[in-house]
């Protein structure tokens, strides 16, 4: 209500000691942050398994609907997304909720490249925005008569049952008329109105040879192929100009990262690279609807962020007072290790990470602490792993979602005579001749020793 009088010396020291603070607050956070906010963004819950979902029906499906807003347009093995990614997202997950919002007419698939006889990448979409971030298409180098003969059918008919598509096409056999359909499906030219071809893919048996060996083919009588076919150049509605397209691109890509840089379009294989969206993201930061900065250590050059997604990044600087621990599968968009940032490093014995399908990683905290190999077979330990805590927590993690396997190496030796073995001795694992294997009803901890302490 009056003169104050400060001095100077003391008004300088209050003047830093602000100055400090604000740095601080915008001060870019590291790896850990960025894992436990993507997490958090999009939406992993706990690993715990559930058949049900508390928030009802309804509520399933509006959570199912924004988890594919979140991964549209990610070309992903289709065995990965309906077992791990999207139960990961949607509590109480069921097959039968994709069906329905396909049924409903709001979810377009398309393929995005074979892999093997039995699975693909798929790419998810909802109807309302596949003209805008649906790549454009390419017809396929040298298309056989037959595969000609599919697409000028769907061109004239429109969508069409299996049976009358092989009418259509002079009724050849099945061995001869599904791989030229798949080939289809696969290049992003022609996709169907459920997803039980791909499920029926996925379920098929592989003829063998003798002595056990394995040939790229499908028995067709193991396939069921429900649903119509169709052309996916006449679902999409209208042609939108480079610019509508490219802002369409790089909104999704906020919105699935919360946070974009050049990183982000380097892991997708954007067509044009991060250039192609630099305009739209500076025009967007002149209306006020991203921020542009410095927000994540390790990230390439210019980072622009929705401005919410800016305060929940720095929201999460404190972890939470007792271990979170996560058991992701490691091509999950919210695994930032292997595309937007480089992994930690490893032991000299044991090798390099990559982002595969059906392997995994454990995190505590946003901290690496263990990469898994396919059925757990094998496992590498991060420096993470150094602290006791971290790593039991990481292994509950693991054994709560995994109540049995067998660890045959660890850091790239046998599993038994591995210097992490007697931490995951301590955590459940038991010594055999498999390595160390966890089997379901074993006790969670060995007895202590007298050295030990009291059990």
């Amino acid at each position: 209500v009056g003169r104050e009088w400060v001095h100077r010396e003391v008004l300088r020291a209050l003047r830093q000691r602000s100055l400090a603070k604000l740095r601080r607050a915008v001060a870019p956070v590291d790896g850990r942050v960025l894992t436990r906010f993507l997490c958090r963004w999009q939406g992993l819950r706990s690993n715990r398994r559930s058949t049900t979902s508390s928030e009802g029906r309804g509520g399933s499906l509006d959570r199912l609907r924004d988890a594919i807003e979140q991964l549209e347009g990610l070309g992903l093995p289709f065995s990965a997304l309906e077992r791990e990614l999207l139960p990961a997202r949607v509590a109480g997950y069921r097959p039968s909720d994709l069906d329905e919002l396909g049924n409903r007419g709001e979810l377009i698939w398309v393929g995005a490249g074979a892999r093997g006889p039995r699975d693909g990448r798929v790419a998810l979409y909802l109807r309302d925005h596949f003209s805008l971030l649906r790549p454009p298409s390419e017809p396929l180098a040298e298309p056989s008569q037959l595969q000609t003969s599919i697409l000028e059918s769907l061109d004239r008919r429109g969508a069409t049952f299996l049976p009358e598509l092989i009418h259509e096409a002079g009724n050849p056999s099945r061995e001869v008329f599904l791989p030229a359909l798949w080939e289809l499906v696969w290049a992003g030219l022609v996709s169907n109105d459920t997803l039980t071809p791909l499920r029926s893919l996925a379920g098929a048996k592989t003829r063998a040879r003798r002595g056990g060996r394995r040939r790229p083919t499908l028995r067709t009588r193991d396939l069921t192929l429900g649903g119509r076919w169709v052309l996916l150049d006449r679902v999409a509605c209208g042609t939108p100009s480079e610019t509508e397209r490219a802002h369409a691109l790089g909104t999704s890509l906020l919105e699935r990262y919360g946070i974009v840089s050049r990183d982000a379009a380097k892991a997708e294989a954007i067509p044009g690279g991060f250039a192609s969206l630099y305009g739209v993201y500076g025009a967007l930061e002149e209306r006020g609807q991203v921020r542009r900065g410095q927000f994540v250590e390790g990230l390439a050059g210019a980072q622009f962020a929705l401005p919410g997604a800016v305060d929940r990044l720095r929201a999460e600087r404190l972890p939470a007072p007792t271990p979170q621990a996560l058991h992701l599968t490691a091509i999950d968009p919210a695994n930032p290790y292997g595309s937007l940032l480089p992994w930690p490093e490893v032991a000299e014995s044991a090798p390099r990470p990559t982002r595969r399908v059906h392997c995994s990683l454990t995190v505590v905290d946003g901290a690496p602490v263990l990469y898994w190999t396919r059925d757990l077979k094998a496992a590498i330990t991060f420096p993470a792993a150094q602290d006791p805590d971290l790593l039991a927590a990481a292994l509950a993690c693991v054994l709560e979602r995994h109540p049995e396997f067998h660890l045959a190496t660890l850091d790239g030796e046998p599993a038994r005579g591995a210097a992490l073995a007697p931490a995951f001795e301590r955590a459940g694992l038991v010594p055999s001749y498999l390595g160390l294997s966890a089997t379901r009803g074993r006790a969670n901890l060995r007895p202590a020793s007298a050295s030990e302490g009291t059990p």
